[in-house]
């Protein structure tokens, strides 16, 4: 009775015990099984979706329906086992925090088998991803080509660096948070842009930036003055055209004989590309009284400077100069009705020979006096 009691309680004993080995397959679980399945063992795979290789790095933990936390480890290059888990029992795979460059996977429950067979749980983790598009903000959507961009961490560690083509840029694996886009050179015609803060967030779907270029600009600056005195002159009018004679706009010249103009396009751009110099005309319309009209047609063109130059200065010192005087005929009129010179002379009560030397000496003082028509009639 005794040896019975005995064995009886070995045997009790032993079918609560597991044993587990390391075969040239892996881990298997061994089971002494009198009736019931007392253990069984889990492998967890936490994988890249898209390669399907162990994924290092991430954080991950086991819980019961309790919330209690059975394990927790991080992710290695091989799998990770798990032992001693209650057949029957539901239990909940989570990552609390992803490896670099992924996001964070739903977690997974599974429920322990009564098998003796090593049971798998695979969680997968999705790269996230954006497309960063570098555009022309004249229109909003046309990808400028050539311009060097780079992407900063909050460490301001660079980790993406390309020239911009005819699509959007695509960059996956930067890990969950906050970024600079930063231009370090722009393509001619256009201006380096402002940084543009993006976030990574915690998702696998595609993400999205962009960072718009402005088109340099140009503007005419007119100076206005008189070709001898050089002093400003106010109120000079000039329209401003396009190449085909389209009045654009019309400048006055203020006190100082200055004025400038709206700021206008450079160029014309295709596809994000500079692709010709636009031609403006510049006339005079309107001038001071007394002074002549310049009518020479100034042909202007707004050479680019650089991606640092936003508004390109066309400069143009002009002069009038003034009006000739035109000859007035004079008459009695205005000769006050004054009487000849030479009617006078011949009523004076001297001799011939003197009259003659008071001619001489009278149209001595005509010519002085620039009265030459006075004079000849003598």
């Amino acid at each position: 009775m005794t040896s019975f009691f005995y064995i009886s309680n070995f045997l009790n004993t032993a079918s609560r015990a597991i044993f587990s080995n390391l075969s040239s397959n892996g881990f298997k679980s061994l089971y002494l099984k009198f009736g019931f399945l007392f253990c069984s063992a889990f492998e967890i795979t936490k994988s890249d979706i898209t390669t399907g290789e162990e994924l290092p790095g991430a954080k991950l933990k086991v819980s019961d329906p309790e919330g209690n936390v059975v394990d927790e480890w991080t992710s290695g290059s091989t799998p990770h086992i798990i032992k001693e888990l209650e057949v029957g029992k539901k239990y909940t795979l989570t990552e609390t925090i992803p490896a670099d460059g992924y996001a964070t996977a739903e977690s997974i429950t599974f429920v322990v088998e009564n098998t003796a067979d090593i049971q798998k749980v695979e969680m997968q983790d999705d790269t996230t991803k954006i497309l960063i598009s570098k555009v022309d903000m004249t229109d909003g959507s046309s990808e400028v080509k050539g311009a060097k961009l780079y992407i900063l961490n909050e460490n301001q560690e660079v980790m993406e660096s390309w020239t911009s083509g005819d699509q959007p840029h695509y960059v996956e694996k930067l890990p969950i948070g906050t970024y600079t886009l930063l231009e370090e050179t722009a393509p001619k015609g256009y201006i380096v842009a402002n940084k543009v803060t993006f976030e990574i967030k915690d998702t696998g779907d595609i993400q999205g930036a962009k960072m718009e270029d402005e088109q340099a600009m140009g503007k005419v600056i007119l100076n206005k003055t008189d070709k001898d005195t050089k002093k400003p002159m106010k109120g000079v009018e000039f329209t401003l055209c396009d190449s085909k004679g389209k009045v654009l706009e019309t400048l006055v010249t203020d006190s100082a004989g200055h004025a400038e103009s709206k700021n206008y396009p450079i160029a014309t751009f295709k596809n994000g590309q500079y692709k010709k110099a636009i031609t403006y005309i510049l006339k005079e319309t309107k001038t001071l009284d007394g002074y002549q009209l310049d009518e020479t047609e100034h042909k202007i063109q707004f050479e680019y400077v650089d991606d640092h130059t936003p508004v390109i200065e066309y400069t143009l010192n002009l002069t009038n100069e003034k009006a000739p005087e035109k000859d007035t005929p004079e008459t009695s009129e205005n000769q006050g009705g004054s009487t000849p010179v030479s009617m006078v002379l011949m009523r004076l009560p001297y001799p011939i020979h003197q009259k003659q030397e008071i001619t001489q000496i009278l149209l001595f003082l005509c010519w002085l006096l620039r009265y030459q028509q006075d004079a000849w009639e003598l």
